[in-house]
């Protein structure tokens, strides 16, 4: 037993430095920049405001609502909104573009 373990040890010590994998190599790294153009920019920007304005309308129902399981309809829907607001605004962080973040009651 002590002898497998010495030579499965000593294998280990003959890999080489670049035997991990190339996904190591990009760890930490950040993702590369998007080129979309400024109108795709735009339309992607009023697609994630209408997103972020239709998730405050249903916090807003959600917090009048008493049954609990409509609360719980409502909290299936916010997770549906932002399952389709998070690869856009990935998208558009990528890109370099940001859009400032307004409320619905800011226009």
């Amino acid at each position: 037993m002590l002898m497998l373990s010495v030579l499965m040890l000593a294998g280990c010590a003959g890999l080489d430095d670049r035997s991990h994998g190339s996904w190591l190599d990009s760890v930490g790294r950040p993702p590369a920049r998007a080129d979309i153009g400024a109108d795709a920019a735009k339309e992607l920007g009023a697609q994630i405001q209408q997103l972020r304005a239709q998730a405050e309308a249903i916090r807003i129902s959600m917090a009048h609502e008493g049954d609990r399981v409509r609360r719980v309809d409502y909290l299936k829907q916010l997770e549906a909104l932002g399952d389709q607001l998070r690869p856009l605004e990935q998208a558009l962080r990528q890109s370099g573009i940001s859009t400032p973040v307004k409320s619905p009651a800011q226009g």
